[in-house]
């Protein structure tokens, strides 16, 4: 059997240490000896094999007994170590490096594969293993496969690289692993890759030499890395642990698991392998503490705080392998450091050589965690219990929970029980009589002996109503029969709906919308059908009758109703002021018992108008492919974020669908409920409703449909600039405040203005007003201190009595500053109310914000399941399903509209040179989000967008110098994310560069910014990033020109003045601004080409007379037969001016000679 040497053990501060067998004592020179490992470098080994393993997607028995192995992966987003880790084998031979990588599957779902294609960003969005290996340190090389086996590869972040290796994913349950392994049991899928050394760019590696090694498990999403996360990408080299290759015949370890070491009951467990042939010793030390404990250097050797170390020492014959576990207790929960090493032992018995170190944060819980969840609306809370800790002491048999609920003169006042396994247990505690107060909760869980094997307490507080709750004002907003400007009131005209720019209109043919029009083209190639296929027979039904049953000046209501072959279809319809259309459709079937073999909603656009699209997810937008685009539910399995908007469109207008749940569908899969079928002529968007055999009669189904733009833009959107607000005098702000639009100030940690993302009553008013003044005095407006404002945090101390109605649940937690914050729902009616009456009463209006900004918008990122606000549904086989709260969100957004347009008289709304705005409102909304769902954020008054380049799903970010928005997003997804126009909103753009220092260093991006920005109208949401001298000659020459009254052309419209001849690509454009009575055009050329220079042959078709100038420089442009030529580097602009000659006087007669 192994020694076992327990050096110290754990107690309250200033408790005695105790030996606990003679052996400890041969440390007793050392007061603290395992401390040490909490700051040794994090390693790994790999052994050296002549018989490889087969890289097959297979684990055969004793295949991977040639390489070394470890667990204690961390999580890849609290950066503690993972309990449930995965596992990471590593072996080399003469040729490759090989490696598997194991790892539990998540239970809740099945594995998602939905990337077949190599060499894809969105293979990180798949449950999907990372291998990131650095033989020189310098440059890091990344493998990734996803289930499926699909894979992809980068050298140093970049996709446009292809290396050799091979890999295989397979799946298998822990029962048919080895068994020394230790893994629990449940299911398990692995990747196994081989990778020649010449991929790498290296040789084979001798004896002691060192590597850097990192690997991640995406569970659609970051999960776990072995290495903590410093940086923000998993190929930061520094971050890395590093791995020693081992010669033949040298020892090596598989520490396949820790233990359960979160429930204080640590267990590191594998095997040693000792291939040599004279024996050795391998010592194993655990150390879990609390960090900053130490030891008193004396004879007491007295603990401050807590430290429990345990050692022992495994002797290995020759030409052996060695199975261990080593069960221990740490049970104090302010323990929050473990490190665990196996390490070749020296003759005298003290550690020679690191074969593993695995070290990080933990979090020890008690056995029983509880915790409480309060619903105030429905006048209860609901109690959780956490017996998980108890699963080693129950040996499968049942706990009760027993629940006491005191008043706080320490009267039980509610009592609860509940029995079970081991796990997790609710309890719903009514309190509808109980009066305000704080309530304490004694819980404990017994055997079913009888005995008390765990306790604990928490509390709840039952609020009296807030003043935010008893207001009346967001529910006032919400019955005016107003409309927002810049809008007009809805109308019916017959069966024509008429709304801003656009008009859609029902015939017979169809239940659904055959005509949509918008800015006078029509969308559709052809009614829109609803599509049954039954009996071997596809129909659409058609509309018998159609009523309008409501109308005012937001919303007009109505129904159309039809039949075919015995199945009735009633569409329940309302249509609001900015052209959105919810729809309802009820269906009932007289065979009784048919079954279906499907029901689409099938829209047909004409393909040469639509070229672009977007979803909720980057992973799917941009220019329409020549193969279907199969759209999923969730885009990202692991997350509640739903793809509940499509677009299709081009660069002035689109169509939209907004889906709110999946309730009654039954689609072939949520991978593709709906899809995007390419066309010569036609593209269709395919609504799956029905995809497999099933009885429609009963079913519902909802959607929404929205034509774009919504909205006018203001005649200078195109000019518009925003910034964050700086004080240092150097800054753009500050040297040209004139020319800004906007500012905003930051919360934690940039300012302390507001503590947390989402905090409206307890903002410093003291610290904003001074901020406000200084903005105003330079003739600039200010927006709300910026908020998220779906999240929450304990910051607020509302959120404590109202904690359960306002999460967003599965939860998910955002740990900004240190301090967890949580993803809200907007269903929650309370929360709509708090949110509205925190941001619009409390800051708009008593500190007088010239608007709002909002970094995220309410209701519409996350699904939900919420129960306790009304979220969510519940399948046949008992599981629940997300939902979004669509039209919250919409009501949220038009009563905050309103308001604003009440409370907000904005001194400096517009900038020096910004025409006056008549029936534009003067305030700002300004809402910054990913993704663009014009149905519920297109109440804005502007967007802010452009953090894609920064977090590029391919190419280079352009935080580093070299990246570059042809590099990594491209022209469709720039046009569909970065434009103005097709959806009718002022769209900002956050240029994620560094370049505005004081002392300015380069500029080469910001001219990249600027080709892009320029020709396409994209206003700078971001100025304090792009270098601040190129950013103001260049905005000089734009207002020397009153580009802000001006005529804008943007570059993929014809203009009347230039045409590029040559070369006739999309990405060399052209575009102008004509200054309002006068002959003066300006224009900015732009090549935006990857790395290719453009010549570029323009003809001027504009007023005759005309002279030409470089605008920056004055430069004379002498053109030849009408022909100007400009040579533009990749990625950059030049600026040419158009004005007519003056007149040269003529001398009298001289038309009479």
């Amino acid at each position: 059997m192994a020694k076992t040497m327990i050096r110290c053990w754990i107690s309250a501060s200033l408790a005695l240490a105790m030996t606990a067998v003679g052996g400890a004592m041969g440390y007793a020179s050392e007061f603290d000896p395992l401390k040490e490992l909490h700051e040794r470098e994090r390693t790994v080994t790999a052994s050296w094999t002549a018989t490889p393993p087969a890289v097959d997607g297979v684990i055969s028995p004793g295949e991977w007994d040639c390489a070394a192995a470890t667990a204690g992966f961390h999580s890849a987003t609290e950066v503690s170590l993972l309990p449930d880790s995965p596992v990471i084998f590593t072996a080399y031979g003469p040729s490759h490096i090989y490696v598997l990588v194991i790892t539990p599957q998540d239970a809740s779902r099945p594995l998602s594969a939905r990337v077949t294609e190599r060499d894809v960003a969105a293979l990180v969005s798949d449950d999907s293993i990372e291998l990131f290996l650095s033989p020189d340190l310098k440059n890091v090389f990344q493998f990734i496969t996803n289930p499926a086996g699909v894979t992809a590869d980068l050298k140093n972040d970049t996709l446009h690289w292809n290396g050799e290796f091979k890999a295989a994913a397979g799946e298998a349950e822990g029962s048919a692993l080895p068994a020394d392994w230790g893994l629990p049991a449940g299911k398990y899928w692995f990747a196994e890759f081989a990778i020649p050394y010449t991929t790498l760019e290296t040789s084979k590696p001798s004896a002691g030499d060192r590597w850097s090694i990192n690997a991640a498990v995406n569970r659609a999403g970051p999960w776990a890395a072995l290495s903590e996360r410093k940086d923000k990408l998993f190929s930061h080299i520094p971050d890395h642990a590093t791995l020693i290759f081992l010669g033949p015949g040298e020892p090596y370890v598989q520490l396949t698991t820790l233990g359960a070491f979160h429930f204080g009951e640590p267990a590191p467990a594998g095997r040693v392998f000792n291939p040599g042939s004279a024996p050795v010793r391998v010592n194993l030390d655990l150390d879990m503490r609390k960090e900053g404990s130490r030891t008193t250097e004396d004879a007491y050797r007295t603990i401050i705080g807590a430290i429990k170390s345990f050692s022992t020492t495994l002797d290995v014959p020759p030409s052996s392998t060695r199975t261990f576990s080593f069960p221990n207790e740490a049970k104090d929960t302010s323990i929050d450091r473990l490190a665990v090493r196996m390490a070749l032992a020296s003759e005298d018995g003290k550690a020679q050589r690191d074969l593993v170190l695995r070290r990080g944060k933990v979090r020890v819980l008690p056995p029983l965690v509880v915790r409480t969840g309060n619903v105030p609306s429905r006048r209860y809370t609901i109690l959780t219990a956490d017996t998980t800790g108890l699963n080693s002491r129950l040996k499968e048999k049942p706990v009760t929970l027993r629940v006491t609920v005191q008043d706080q003169a320490g009267k039980t006042v509610l009592t609860r029980q509940a029995a079970g396994p081991a796990g997790q247990h609710e309890l719903r505690l009514d309190w509808n009589r109980l009066p305000a107060g704080e309530y304490q909760c004694k819980v404990t869980a017994t055997s079913v002996a009888g005995d008390e094997m765990a306790s604990a307490e928490t509390s709840f507080h039952i609020p009296e109503d807030p003043v935010w709750l008893t207001s009346t004002i967001y529910d006032d907003y919400g019955k005016t029969d107003r409309v927002p400007l810049p809008w007009r009131p809805v109308k019916m005209n017959g069966r024509t709906l008429d709304i801003w720019g656009r008009t859609v209109t029902w015939e017979p043919g169809s239940i659904l919308p055959s005509k949509i029009k918008s800015l006078g083209v029509h969308l559709l190639a052809e009614p829109m059908k609803l599509v049954v296929s039954a009996g071997g027979q596809e129909f659409a039904i058609p509309m018998d009758s159609f009523r309008v049953t409501a109308q005012n000046r937001k919303r007009v209501t109505f129904f159309a109703e039809g039949k075919a072959r015995g199945i009735g279809v009633r569409a329940d319809m309302f249509a609001e002021f900015d052209g959105f259309i919810w729809v309802q459709l009820t269906l009932t079937d007289q065979i009784k018992g048919r079954k279906v073999d499907s029901l689409r909603v099938l829209t047909r656009m004409d393909a040469s108008q639509t070229h672009l699209y977007q979803t909720f997810t980057r992973n799917l937008t941009g220019a329409i492919p020549d193969r279907p685009v199969r759209i999923a539910w969730q885009p990202l399995p692991n997350e509640s974020i739903v793809n509940f908007y499509h677009w299709l469109g081009n660069e002035d207008r689109g169509l939209g669908f907004t889906f709110a749940t999946l309730q009654h569908w039954i689609p072939r899969s949520e991978d593709n409920f709906a899809t995007i079928i390419p066309g010569k002529d036609r593209h269709t968007y395919a609504i799956n409703l029905i995809e497999r055999p099933a009885s429609l009669d009963g079913r519902r189904f909802v959607f929404g449909i929205q034509a774009t733009p919504i909205k006018p833009l203001p005649p200078d959107w195109h000019g518009m600039v925003a910034t964050s607000k700086h004080w240092q005098p150097w800054r753009f702000s500050n040297q040209k405040p004139e020319w800004v639009d906007m500012e905003l100030v930051w919360p934690e940690p940039m300012t302390t203005i507001m503590l947390g993302l989402n905090n409206p009553y307890n903002v410093d008013a003291k610290q904003f007003l001074e901020h406000l003044k200084d903005s105003h005095d330079r003739g600039v407006s200010l927006v709300t201190v910026a908020s998220c404002p779906q999240k929450i945090s304990y910051h607020d101390h509302w959120m404590r009595d109202f904690d359960l109605e306002w999460k967003n649940l599965p939860e998910s937690v955002l740990n900004w500053n240190g301090v967890p914050t949580y993803q809200n729902c907007g269903r929650s009616y309370t929360l709509r109310k708090w949110l509205f009456y925190g941001w619009a009463v409390e800051n708009v209006q008593k500190l007088g914000t010239d608007g709002i900004y909002f970094d995220g918008w309410q209701s519409g990122q996350m699904g939900c399941w919420n129960p306790h606000h009304g979220c969510g549904w519940v399948d046949e086989e008992g599981r629940r399903h997300l939902t979004v709260p669509v039209l919250e969100g919409r009501e949220f957004n038009q009563r905050m509209c309103l308001f604003l347009e009440d409370h907000v008289k904005a001194p400096h709304f517009l900038a020096e040179g910004a025409p006056e705005r008549p029936g534009f409102p003067r305030y700002h909304y300004w809402i910054h989000s990913w993704e663009f769902v014009p149905s519920v954020m297109g109440y804005a008054t502007e967007w802010l967008t452009g953090e894609f380049t920064g977090y590029p799903q391919t190419g280079t970010s352009t935080f580093d110098p070299a990246g570059s928005f042809a590099d990594c997003i491209g022209l469709d997804f720039f046009r569909t994310r970065g434009l103005s126009t097709n959806y009718g909103v002022t769209n900002m753009w956050l240029p994620l560069i560094w370049e505005d220092e004081e002392e300015l260093k380069r500029d080469h991006q910001t001219v990249m910014a600027l080709a892009w920005f320029l020709p396409h109208g994209v206003p700078i949401g971001g100025a304090s990033y792009l270098n601040r001298q190129t950013l103001m000659e260049v905005l000089d020459v734009l207002y020397r020109y009153n580009h802000r009254h001006a005529e804008f052309t943007p570059g993929w419209r014809a203009n009347p003045f230039w045409t590029i001849e040559s070369p006739k690509l999309r990405e060399v454009m052209v575009a102008t601004w004509k200054t309002k009575g006068e002959d003066r055009v300006l224009a900015v050329i732009s090549n935006l080409q990857l790395k290719k220079d453009a010549e570029v042959t323009l003809r001027w078709t504009g007023f005759s007379g005309a002279r030409f100038v470089n605008a920056p420089t004055g430069e004379n442009l002498t053109p030849r037969q009408g022909r100007l030529k400009v040579t533009l580097k990749p990625e950059t602009f030049v600026l040419i001016a158009a004005e007519r000659e003056p007149e040269t006087p003529t001398h009298p007669g001289a038309d009479r000679r």
